[in-house]
């Protein structure tokens, strides 16, 4: 079941919605938890009993692992969490790594584990006693799939207590389908372009990079989207999941552009892993080789071919030669230079994403440059910007904060006028969007396959 699916839209969610707020307090995690399983289930079928197996071995880990630490058994509690942590990624990679059909969301509950007995054995967060209330951290049907990867320490105070008021509904709401509309609006109409470029056997270098422009936007609106509709439908439940994306095209230097995309992932390598070995404190040395494993980690979370471990040493090797070398000298440039600098960083390491060998990749840049004898320009070209011209300028323009901003202060302008305002809007985007899910040319999302 997708969060685009005329199921979840129609029947899941409302229904789940509303018995979640006729359900007794004291039974409403019950609830949310049979609900998640039910979701996953539909989902992901046969691959219910990774996230089961997962969830039983997290709650009595976590729970030895507090009962040793109480025990003053730091020594035991250490090797326990390395144990536990070791057994986790071992499940990850043999399904990640070895030909084996990928549960659905692994990587992300996954993850959501670590972090909770993380934050157990190093007593920044207790183990929970009720099963259900750590089930369901890891199970909440709006993130088991693709996130935001929620830290447990920052989670479990809201398992105790998440009222769900009419404020809470109208934000959720407005929210999701604010997710929905980047989703099918946008990243489908992007991809639908960059698959008709990338089938091209030959093209001409404005082409090849038009093709790449296409893929960056769609890989924002698609997993930007489903990270609004994620924390939009918590909301409607009362859960506040945290913020995934911060307009990242805007972004000014390389580490800002990891501030502000997949914030929650780049949040849990810094916390559990950079940290952890020393950040930025113990030396230029050390430095570089604390970045080098960071980003050689996050290439390979994020799939299991060769490009992802390229794509990872792009991006490390960017920000190592940015905070060593080029730091200061990027500083005295134009904000808009710095800022375009940043995006061709950005949009030329997703081709590692779209190729799948480095083959390809090379291809690519030889498309790029001229390689394939087309030129710069040709009527290709011309064809393929110009019918996505319209397209092209409102997803630019919905990449910044300037839409936002607009929003925000016209729904500001009054009670009354804000509140039919945003109900004018949230039907117009409903009515778009349920139009475009009923001509079936939506797509699956992208981060689905990580």
């Amino acid at each position: 079941m997708s969060f685009v699916s005329l199921l979840f839209l129609v029947v899941f969610l409302p229904l789940s919605v509303l018995l979640a707020r006729l359900i007794p307090e004291r039974f409403r995690n019950l609830f949310l938890l049979l609900v998640s399983l039910l979701f996953y289930a539909w989902s992901a079928g046969r691959n219910l009993p990774v996230l089961l197996g997962e969830m039983v071995f997290t709650y009595f880990a976590a729970r030895e692992l507090k009962r040793r630490r109480d025990q003053g058994d730091t020594g035991t509690a250490s090797f326990c969490l390395l144990l536990d942590t070791v057994l986790l990624i071992a499940v990850l990679a043999v399904f990640k790594y070895s030909g084996l059909a990928l549960p659905a969301g692994i990587s992300f509950f996954t993850f959501s584990a670590l972090s909770c007995l993380f934050d157990v054995g190093r007593g920044e967060a207790d183990a929970e006693k009720n099963p259900v209330s750590l089930w369901l951290y890891l199970a909440f049907f709006p993130k088991v799939l693709m996130g935001p990867i929620v830290q447990y320490r920052e989670m479990q105070p809201q398992m105790a207590s998440h009222p769900a008021g009419a404020a809470s509904l109208e934000h959720g709401t407005f929210r999701f389908l604010r997710g929905l509309f980047k989703k099918v609006l946008l990243a489908d109409a992007f991809g639908a372009a960059f698959q008709q470029i990338h089938a091209l056997p030959q093209m001409a270098s404005m082409t090849a990079i038009l093709g790449t422009v296409f893929y960056g936007l769609q890989l924002y609106f698609d997993f930007s989207g489903y990270s609004d509709m994620a924390i939009g439908a918590a909301s409607l439940f009362g859960f506040r999941l945290p913020e995934n994306f911060d307009h990242p095209y805007t972004a000014v230097s390389a580490s800002d552009f990891w501030r502000r995309w997949h914030i929650t992932l780049g949040a849990w390598f810094r916390d559990y892993v950079y940290i952890p070995l020393g950040g930025s404190r113990a030396g230029k040395t050390r430095l570089v080789l604390n970045l080098a494993i960071v980003w050689l980690l996050t290439g390979i979370w994020h799939g299991n071919t060769v490009n992802f471990v390229l794509w990872g040493l792009w991006w490390g090797i960017i920000v190592i030669l940015e905070k060593l070398v080029l730091g200061r000298f990027l500083e005295k440039l134009p904000r808009a230079l710095r800022c375009a600098l940043v995006n061709l960083a950005a949009f030329s390491g997703w081709i590692f994403f779209f190729s799948p060998a480095p083959g390809d990749c090379l291809h690519w840049w030889g498309q790029i440059f001229g390689a394939a004898g087309s030129g710069f320009w040709d009527s290709q070209t011309t064809w393929y910007f110009t019918g996505n011209l319209l397209l092209l300028a409102v997803g630019i323009l919905a990449c910044g904060p300037l839409l936002s901003k607009l929003l925000s202060r016209v729904l500001h302008r009054g009670e009354r006028t804000g509140t039919w305002i945003l109900a004018g809007l949230t039907a117009f985007l409903l009515l778009l969007s349920v139009a475009r899910i009923l001509s079936s040319t939506y797509q699956t999302f992208l981060y689905a396959a990580f």
